[in-house]
């Protein structure tokens, strides 16, 4: 009993380190305030660094245990395993960190230009989806990859690369593997998605030149005619929804599938500002007690 509560103080400490740490990038991504990300990141790898909490899981999966316990020490272990394997992969490990919390800061406070002022993503979508100059949506589709340059500035290859290195220091194919692995996944689960894709291919081509002649009178879709083309199929696209009441259309939506949200704590982040990430995304901070939503919308 002793060693099991041992494994459940281990858990509960990266449990809380975590959750703190989801909190701190909530504050990053929403206002661009770092509080010390990588300091938090730091007491996590503490904690999985430590010999003896590793130790003491190994140990107690060689008891008699039952199914439970043993996956959850399972669960424990294989969070704390690649923190046991090379003094190389933790330091990789620190580094990939602190390299995707610079390109965050990155992301989440370039500005695009279009048409000689700053506008936000919001805007440019608005282009794309509902402008009916072709040149004036090809504008706003490069404007929009404003942020590659910066990114690529910023170290996003260097990025892939560290990523790269780690996968092979841990002995793993590649990256992707690595974290399918990490995920407890099958290493096939995407074998095979090639020869589907270019089995699909002939009709997908076929279905984008009937709509490029409807739409375009054209033979090809380029990219920044996805959207536009989108919002000619369903109208309902460029609908004008009062977002003020954002809430009622949200909860209205998932009512249609006996879904009531109003009974989970989740926090709503949804208008654009300045120092806020300009992306979409899900914060699950602490599972069941605390889920964050961050988007960018207008009417």
């Amino acid at each position: 009993m002793a060693t099991q509560t041992k494994i459940e103080e281990i858990y509960s400490g990266i449990h809380t380190h975590y959750t703190q740490y989801s909190r701190m990038q909530w504050t990053l991504y929403t206002a661009g305030y770092d509080f010390g990300l990588k300091e938090q990141y730091a007491k996590i790898t503490d904690i999985m660094k430590n010999k003896a909490n590793y130790e003491v899981v190994l140990e107690y999966l060689q008891k008699d245990i039952s199914p439970l316990e043993k996956r959850k020490a399972e669960i424990v272990l294989n969070r704390l395993k690649p923190y046991h394997l090379s003094a190389e992969l933790n330091e990789l490990d620190m580094e990939i960190s602190d390299k995707v919390n610079d390109l965050s800061k990155i992301l989440n406070t370039f500005r695009y230009r279009f048409e000689g002022r700053e506008v936000s993503s919001v805007e440019l979508n608005q282009v794309l989806s509902s402008e009916s100059s072709r040149e004036k949506r090809r504008e706003a589709y490069f404007a929009k990859n404003q942020i590659n340059k910066p990114m690529i500035e910023g170290g996003f290859i260097n990025l892939i690369n560290l990523r790269k290195e780690y996968a092979k220091a841990y002995g793993a194919e590649n990256f992707i593997a690595h974290k399918i692995e990490q995920d407890e996944l099958d290493q096939s689960i995407f074998d095979g998605w090639l020869p589907q894709l270019h089995e699909a291919l002939p009709q997908m081509n076929a279905a984008r030149e009937k709509y490029a002649l409807e739409y375009l009178n054209d033979e090809r879709i380029m990219p920044w005619d996805e959207q536009y083309i989108d919002s000619r199929i369903a109208p309902s696209l460029n609908k004008h929804v009062d977002m003020s009441d954002f809430y009622g259309n949200i909860k209205e939506l998932f009512d249609l599938f006996s879904i009531d949200i109003s009974k989970f704590n989740i926090t709503y982040d949804i208008f654009p500002r300045a120092n806020k990430s300009e992306w979409g995304y899900n914060f699950p901070v602490e599972t069941a007690k605390d889920s964050r939503i961050l988007a960018n919308v207008k009417n």
